[in-house]
């Protein structure tokens, strides 16, 4: 079961690897036909070319089979092994769990979360997968697509975090700091950007097109400030906090 309700909250397990059963299969049908194949083959051979051609295959047949008994073994200890990875998000809290190691993480104590693209190697192949990223002044723990449910995990993940982080960077800025996301820096005066100072006044709102957040200037199309989305954290909270200002000046 990859996703579930639970009285404490909403539960998520990572699922098994699908190119480890795909290798394990792949291997397990090599075997048959080796199988299948070397014992009308070496029939033949002592039937037509005699006992010694007849061991012959049989030693060659019997090392292929041997071979690929290893690698579906290897495969499938592999799977029964594997620490399935678990998550609870509560309302207060995301437990997370991989075999006999748990992480508590304070939805309040949490100061980051992204969404990332990550190109790993597996059997020498590249794969592509997407991770969370969840940070705190302490520790980082990353959850990656194999999440059973992993987009409603996103979005489950996205309700509870974001919205405290908003109200403490506002807070933050609101008492007279400034608080810096990637190249971004926001205060009460409005955003600087390398090393420039962009007052609130200058700018009409913001939005994202193609992966890239646009900060739009007032009437001047050409000086959009352009930003990979990629290279902001927290770009969701990035986003609320421009449009909210930006509307303030506006009304």
């Amino acid at each position: 079961m990859p996703s579930r309700r639970t009285q404490q909250g909403r539960e998520f397990i990572s699922k098994p690897r699908w190119i480890a059963w795909f290798c394990f299969l792949a291997s397990l049908l090599g075997l048959l036909v080796d199988l299948m194949y070397g014992y009308y083959d070496i029939l033949y051979e002592l039937l037509t070319h005699g006992v010694a051609r007849g061991i012959s295959s049989a030693f060659f047949y019997g090392a292929t089979a041997a071979l690929l008994l290893a690698i579906s073994a290897g495969f499938l200890i592999s799977l029964l092994t594997q620490k399935r990875t678990r998550v609870m998000v509560t309302t207060e809290q995301i437990r997370v769990g991989r075999g006999n190691e748990i992480h508590t993480l304070i939805l309040d104590a949490i100061t980051q979360l992204d969404l990332q693209q990550q190109v790993t190697y597996y059997l020498f192949a590249p794969v592509q997968r997407q991770l969370i990223r969840i940070s705190t002044s302490k520790q980082s723990i990353m959850l990656y697509s194999s999440m059973g449910k992993f987009h409603q995990l996103v979005d489950v993940l996205s309700e509870g975090i974001y919205p405290r982080i908003f109200s403490r960077t506002m807070q933050a800025i609101h008492s007279g700091q400034s608080v810096t996301f990637g190249e971004i820096t926001i205060s009460r005066d409005g955003i600087i950007h390398r090393r420039r100072l962009y007052l609130w006044g200058e700018l009409k709102g913001s939005m994202l097109i193609k992966e890239e957040l646009h900060i739009q200037m007032a009437g001047i199309k050409e000086e959009n400030i352009r930003i990979p989305i990629c290279e902001i954290p927290n770009f969701p909270v990035v986003i609320r906090i421009l449009n909210d200002f930006t509307q303030q000046i506006l009304k």
